[in-house]
């Protein structure tokens, strides 16, 4: 009976708040809707934040409608303070929507499921000092430095709208300066008429969390974008890697020289709670974060550690297969490598060459990341158990080559 009383109960408010949502059907015993009436009548319903870490200054940071503005110039700190929200603060408890705005240093970011080894010209990256980093969102690559904008827009998952999102930032763009912008079908930002893409997107969703963030390209190095980032395809690797759609881009402050990184943030946190809460009166509370440190965020520096490690960065490209050829002693040899979690996995050299494939298997796989200094630790030790075998050194040469061809 008390079961009964409590669906009538559910029932009821279910007609109250004319929730098209909200079901239950008596006769088939089904309940629909059942995290709704969890979060309305918190029943077995637990708050995910993590209490422990949430500390009242945290927490006033997380009032609806807030403006979060990293002044710290390193991905991997502006990574990790996105990621640490998302894991450790519920939103979806009373639908809490913040903006997180930052820049850094030059950077590439990539996404979640793609081969970075394709995605960024490392040897160009490594020359002139701009990080390599891989998000935990999916999507495209993207080229960060100190005149990009990046926004995270932080929910519920319920609140979740990349379309919404967009629109914003389009309209704050239109009021403040007169940039007609459209959102493309991928979900870009673009120029009206001219069609340059401004804006890349991706999100990551969990039960209860969302994040959606984008960039705007203010006044970012051209050169660098176009050097850093790998626009065309490399021949003879085979990857199943989400792979980046190259686009047209063009800087905003091209377009309106009043465009700059203050004067955009300033605008869009000026605009963000008018927009995303229900008092439109509203002037956002705006926070200035000048350090990410583990004081105040307890726990950050593991976040921090994993988006940094070489595990996270180059271990989780998806596996991908490298073809080429060599020849020794006029004759024509073809040899595959398959690399996965960034480690040598599988080398094979066609005709077969069943001592030199031995030597390989034993020195090589599974044991050699694909990295330059482990190449050649592992080439020089190879080298030495075999002296005098030409074809060896024939096979580690275009290894190497391989490796080089796929940085550069």
């Amino acid at each position: 009976m008390k079961l009964l009383k409590w669906i009538h109960l559910i029932q009821e408010n279910c007609r109250k708040s004319k929730n098209n949502c909200c079901k239950i059907s008596l006769a088939s015993g089904k309940i629909h809707g059942l995290r709704y009436f969890s979060n309305r009548f918190n029943v077995n319903y637990k708050n995910k934040t993590n209490h422990k870490l949430i500390t009242p200054w945290i927490q006033s940071l997380l009032q609806s409608g807030s403006v979060i503005v990293s002044k710290v110039d390193n991905i991997y700190d502006n990574l990790a303070l996105e990621e640490w929200l998302y894991q450790n603060y519920d939103f979806s408890v009373n639908n809490e929507q913040i903006l997180l705005l930052w820049y850094n240093r030059p950077a590439v970011v990539v996404g979640r499921h793609q081969n970075v080894w394709l995605e960024a010209s490392i040897d160009y990256c490594n020359r002139n000092g701009i990080d390599v980093a891989r998000r935990n969102s999916g999507g495209g690559s993207v080229y960060h430095d100190m005149n990009n904008l990046n926004i995270s827009f932080i929910t519920s998952r319920k609140c979740y709208d990349r379309s919404r999102n967009l629109q914003f930032i389009k309209d704050v763009l239109i009021d403040n300066f007169k940039i007609n912008v459209d959102i493309s079908p991928r979900k870009d930002l673009v120029i009206r008429n001219g069609g340059e893409k401004i804006s890349g997107t991706a999100s990551k969703l969990n039960n209860h969390n969302s994040y959606h963030h984008c960039t705007l390209l203010v006044d970012v190095d051209k050169g660098n974008l176009r050097n850093a980032l790998r626009l065309q395809p490399i021949k003879n690797v085979y990857s199943n890697a989400t792979k980046s759609v190259p686009s047209p881009t063009i800087n905003l402050k091209s377009l309106k020289h009043s465009v700059t990184m203050g004067s955009l943030i300033q605008a869009i946190s000026n605009s963000y709670s008018k927009y995303y809460t229900a008092n439109k009166d509203r002037i956002s509370s705006v926070h200035l974060l000048n350090q990410i440190d583990s004081k105040r965020f307890g726990s950050i520096n593991e976040i921090r550690s994993r988006f940094q490690s070489w595990e996270w960065i180059f271990g989780s490209t998806p596996k991908f297969t490298i073809c080429s050829e060599f020849s020794d002693q006029s004759i024509n040899y073809e040899m595959r490598i398959i690399i996965e979690k960034g480690y040598i996995q599988h080398v094979s050299v066609e005709p077969n060459l069943i001592n030199e494939n031995n030597i390989l298997q034993s020195n090589l796989i599974g044991k050699v990341r694909f990295e330059q200094k482990d190449l050649e630790q592992a080439f020089e030790t190879i080298k030495i158990n075999s002296v005098g075998n030409q074809i060896i050194a024939k096979i580690l040469l275009a290894i190497f080559a391989s490796y080089k061809q796929i940085c550069n």
